[in-house]
């Protein structure tokens, strides 16, 4: 297998994974809407219509994408609500996750039906920016059965938001505001940016039971499964506040050691006469070295490593990143229609998160 059908295997298998999800996630849940507009609006028959259409059409991409991963032979990865959009739009709106959705206070209020529409009508229209990217994506042109599928759902997702936009407008209910759109554009960055990237490098990662894929659906408790140290574990270490209070600091002072090692490099050619390719090599080792102080002493405080051993492994671990850059800028500059300047920038994401994984976890040991 080459390098390029590789890493498209790799993203569609990570792709399809995240889509089945997000479709279980979205029938199973719209059942406590449907459950809310039926006590709260029994009168509203166009809108139950709507939603009860809604239920039926994510039922209906989720068994798609699941006779798609039945004819790949292989199983969806065992992802849990850390990659639902709509787990963590529920979440952050209404403080709590969607199993724990307090329903009775929602038929009771019409501020919370409101807020619960407008959340719906976000998470879809997001879904059908994402549909129209994906529609024209190299990788996902090549799979025809996928591709297949998305057009589906395209034709599909509008139907999807048009019924609660309208609840709001003839209840003069008011639109989104700035702060649940820039809700909603944080938790797809934090997916693209953050999760997708470690998603991506963590080949280890469990695979939802062959039994869950024979069944007509997948049982609620393989979802819930994946919250259980045996799945998904070692991947939500670095999904929490502490996580997140490391990665800060590390690019911190990643952008500060990179601006000394241009200007080491500047200095050891411009002003010592030196040859460009020995100074690269010597202001790679002093920017290392300093990142490796700061990372000892502030960004993962407190490891047992042994000084030598720990640099050694740091060391090795930035060679690991530079071998990601390099492999990964070379497959998107070859096989997509990426800008390399673009491509240069999605490549120091990942890569800049691998090496940071790795230091957390192997090196430093704290996740």
């Amino acid at each position: 297998m080459t390098m390029k059908s590789w890493f498209a295997r790799r993203y569609l298998d990570l792709l399809g994974s995240i889509y089945i999800y997000n479709e279980h996630r979205g029938y199973t849940a719209l059942d406590r809407v449907l459950e809310a507009v039926k006590a709260k609006h029994p009168e509203a028959t166009e809108l139950i219509a709507a939603v009860e259409k809604h239920r039926a059409d994510e039922r209906k991409h989720y068994t798609m994408f699941k006779r798609w991963f039945q004819l790949r032979g292989t199983m969806p990865i065992a992802l849990d609500r850390t990659f639902g959009h709509i787990d963590r739009f529920i979440e952050i709106s209404f403080g709590t996750s969607i199993d724990s959705l307090d329903t009775d206070a929602i038929i009771a209020s019409d501020d919370l039906f409101e807020r619960l529409c407008r959340v719906i009508s976000l998470t879809e229209k997001r879904g059908l920016k994402q549909v129209d990217i994906l529609l024209n994506h190299p990788i996902v042109k090549q799979d025809k059965a996928l591709h297949k599928i998305f057009e589906v759902v395209h034709v599909d997702e509008p139907d999807h938001f048009l019924p609660y936009d309208k609840w709001l407008a003839e209840n003069q209910r008011r639109t989104p505001n700035m702060w649940e759109r820039w809700t909603d554009r944080m938790i797809h960055s934090e997916l693209l940016f953050i999760k997708l990237p470690l998603l991506f490098l963590w080949f280890g990662a469990p695979r939802r039971p062959n039994g869950a894929m024979r069944a007509k659906t997948i049982p609620s408790q393989c979802y819930a499964a994946s919250r259980s140290p045996e799945t998904l574990s070692v991947l939500n270490r670095f999904l929490t506040r502490r996580a997140g209070g490391m990665l800060l600091r590390n690019t911190v002072v990643s952008t500060g050691v990179f601006l000394v090692g241009l200007g080491v490099l500047w200095l050891l050619v411009e002003q010592a006469g030196m040859d460009p390719v020995i100074a690269t090599g010597i202001s790679f080792m002093v920017a290392n070295s300093i990142h490796y102080v700061f990372g000892r002493t502030w960004i993962f405080a407190g490891s047992d490593r042994k000084v030598s051993t720990g640099y050694l492994l740091f060391l090795g671990n930035a060679v690991v990143g530079l071998a990601v850059t390099v492999g990964l800028f070379w497959v998107l500059t070859h096989w997509t229609p990426m800008n390399y300047l673009v491509a240069r920038v999605v490549v120091s994401v990942f890569a800049g998160l691998a090496v940071f994984a790795l230091n957390a976890a192997f090196n430093f040991r704290q996740l």
